[in-house]
């Protein structure tokens, strides 16, 4: 599915129709998944999720509680980068100019990028973020304090995640 807005920000509109496909084809799966999602304007109601159980991450929370922003961002970046630079050398080896792509170069490029991320990067990204069992002491300190200064009834990863899905 791909939507756009004219400001290309995320609007609640948006996002409820792709949450509305991910049930849908959770359905299909037979599978019930836990989202986790960031506070944002955007992310305000949902539209009778069946096979989706949304929480939200506690608001302002640093990129240390969040998976994506332990690698998994980076690694997308890396490979799309990594994407453009094989285009413009394979431009540049035919012989033609390669001044820009087009909206659907560029998305096979992110979405080649996504694919890549391998299912070790998205495990390590989710346990660095403290979302397992098995943490090192100065990781589970640092975890912990975080959950005090948000507070520890908000979020409790262990119970909410299967890692061996990921």
């Amino acid at each position: 599915m791909y939507k756009s807005n004219q400001k290309a920000w995320m609007t609640s509109e948006i996002f409820d129709d792709w949450l509305k496909g991910i049930d849908k084809e959770m359905a299909k799966k037979k599978r019930h998944i836990l989202l986790f999602i960031e506070n944002c304007n955007a992310h305000s109601n949902f539209p009778g999720l069946k096979n989706i159980t949304v929480k939200f991450l506690p608001t302002n929370t640093t990129s240390k509680l969040q998976p994506l922003g332990q690698g998994i961002i980076r690694g997308c970046k890396v490979g799309y980068r990594a994407q453009i630079v094989r285009t413009l050398l394979d431009s540049i080896g035919e012989g033609k100019p390669c001044s820009s792509t087009n909206i659907v170069q560029s998305m096979r490029m992110a979405d080649y990028a996504w694919r890549n991320i391998t299912e070790t990067t998205i495990k390590n990204c989710f346990i660095k973020a403290g979302f397992s069992k098995n943490k090192t002491t100065s990781e589970t300190e640092e975890v912990d304090s975080i959950k005090r200064s948000i507070g520890e009834g908000e979020i409790n990863p262990e119970h909410c995640i299967d890692t061996k899905g990921l």
